[in-house]
């Protein structure tokens, strides 16, 4: 089945019409469904607004970190076009925005305005206990936090694919899960992309980098997301557990919810998936913000959570063709064996007794060796070349094989290939060259970026990706600065010849 979750480096790619319906579903069902009209405007204020006000200068609670993050602040720069997302707008200050939000809460819709920003009156009622707390009024932030619960978060990133531009980066995006209202378990994915659908390239260029694009912040079944990254794209999928108390669980809820209505503009560089994942993680950080990456990338968000000590737990799940070749590489097994291995996959025919040649393995490669069969089955099945029974047949036969020697090794793949320990993005280089007699000094500047000469080792195939990569020259003669070369995109894939 196509579903359309190809959001990779927030980039959404034309899909079958299938997908397109399920993608209208979803933004029928996340913005209508959820539309800040219903409230009912029984609010229990339990201050009057003088007081209230008196208390923020008090405590100065505009110079919090946690304020300047609800606002999607970067070096004290808004992030956020939307005239609608700050109720001071134009923005001025945090101050000006906090004495807004407060008095827009006294008027007459304030109730309203307290279901449409819950994260923001949240956080303040933490500090001033000035209306009561439980959000009865808000009928759709009910209905979501029942319907799509957070008893878990989790960043999700998809791999990168070469083959496809829009793919070159992977993707981040969130998982929130937990037990809906008849106690079912739910996994819904939270995203953020654009849609490059445009054919007019220099137009697509303006848009993306200089004047944004729109951006589209979409709730769906993580289930279709997850297997259409498995299965279509076959690219790995690592799911990291951040740690969470539950007032940071709450937070994080309401304001997943607070982002619905806002109009997002796009830029491909600087505020895309990863900026606004990395922004919402910021809420749970005591660190101030620091933009100082010129451009932000999935990788970006993988590596922060670890150098913040977010990740609770890690789990990857690797897509059918990952794993074989990850096998092939950390395993001992005979060609003979891998060759009786293809036959027994391929084979129509059914076999309960375990495979003979896995009595000539040690252990630990007649695992590999077992679940090397079950991902060259699922793959097969993945690109078409196996029907679902003849599929299910073999996996039982497999799974039976693997029953025998499950408890004589274990199969860990969370530190191979890791993406959190990938090398940056970013690269400055300095070299030198002769030309025509004179001496030139080169400096090189790659925003996005990894080269054939960087190390590969987290990395499953030798590959090169640049993006805007602007090289100067220097004639110390002339004393002259000249412009080399400008290259706007460029990618060397080295595929290995299975």
């Amino acid at each position: 089945m196509s579903v359309v979750s190809s959001f990779d480096f927030c980039i959404r790619e034309k899909r079958s019409l299938q997908g397109l319906l399920f993608y209208f579903i979803v933004l029928i069902f996340f913005f209508s469904c959820f539309s800040p009209a219903a409230v009912s405007e029984n609010l229990n204020l339990l201050k009057n607004k003088e007081t209230v006000l008196q208390e923020v200068e008090q405590q100065q609670l505009f110079f919090k970190k946690t304020w300047h993050d609800l606002l999607q602040l970067s070096n004290n720069n808004i992030q956020i076009k939307d005239k609608n997302f700050y109720l001071s707008s134009p923005f001025t200050s945090t101050k000006d925005e906090m004495y807004a939000t407060i008095d827009k809460l006294y008027k007459p819709q304030g109730a309203s305005v307290l279901c449409q920003y819950p994260a923001r009156f949240l956080w303040l009622n933490k500090y001033l206990n000035f209306f009561s707390n439980d959000f009865t009024q808000c009928k759709e932030l009910k209905e979501f936090l029942i319907k799509a619960p957070l008893e878990k978060l989790s960043v999700i990133f998809a791999s990168e694919n070469l083959t496809q531009p829009s793919s070159m980066m992977g993707h981040v995006f969130f998982k929130i899960e937990g037990l809906n209202e008849k106690q079912i378990p739910t996994e819904h994915a939270i995203s953020f992309f654009t849609d490059i659908r445009d054919f007019n390239i220099p137009k697509l260029i303006i848009e993306s980098l200089i004047t944004g694009k729109n951006g589209y912040y979409t709730l769906s079944p993580y289930e279709q997301n997850r297997d259409y990254y498995l299965f279509e794209e076959q690219r790995n999928i690592w799911e990291y557990e951040i740690t969470l108390s539950e007032e940071q669980k709450k937070l994080i809820h309401y304001y997943l919810f607070e982002l619905k209505t806002i109009q997002f503009t796009y830029y491909f560089q600087k505020f895309n998936c990863a900026t606004l994942i990395q922004n919402i993680l910021y809420l749970l950080t005591d660190n101030q913000k620091q933009h100082t990456e010129l451009w932000d990338s999935p990788l970006d968000v993988v590596r922060f959570i670890h150098q913040q000590k977010m990740v609770k737990q890690t789990k990857l799940i690797p897509s059918s063709k990952w794993k074989i070749k990850a096998l092939l590489q950390n395993s001992n097994i005979p060609t003979k064996n891998l060759e009786s291995l293809k036959k027994q996959v391929l084979s129509t025919n059914t076999d309960d007794k375990p495979l003979m040649y896995l009595k000539e393995l040690n252990s630990d490669d007649k695992v590999k060796t077992i679940e090397m069969a079950i991902a060259y089955n699922d793959y097969l099945f993945q690109i078409r070349e196996k029907d679902t029974s003849s599929w299910k047949k073999k996996l039982v036969e497999l799974q039976g094989f693997k029953t025998n020697y499950s408890q004589e090794a274990y199969l860990d793949f969370s530190n191979y290939k890791n993406p959190a320990n990938t090398i940056k993005d970013s690269q400055v280089s300095f070299s030198q060259k002769y030309f025509l007699g004179k001496r030139l000094f080169l400096v090189g500047f790659l925003p996005a970026s990894h080269t054939l000469m960087d190390d590969h080792s987290e990395y499953q195939n030798e590959t090169e990706l640049k993006m805007g990569e602007l090289t100067l020259s220097y004639n110390q003669e002339d004393q002259q600065v000249s412009l080399e070369s400008i290259l706007l995109y460029s990618v060397i894939s080295f595929q290995p010849t299975d």
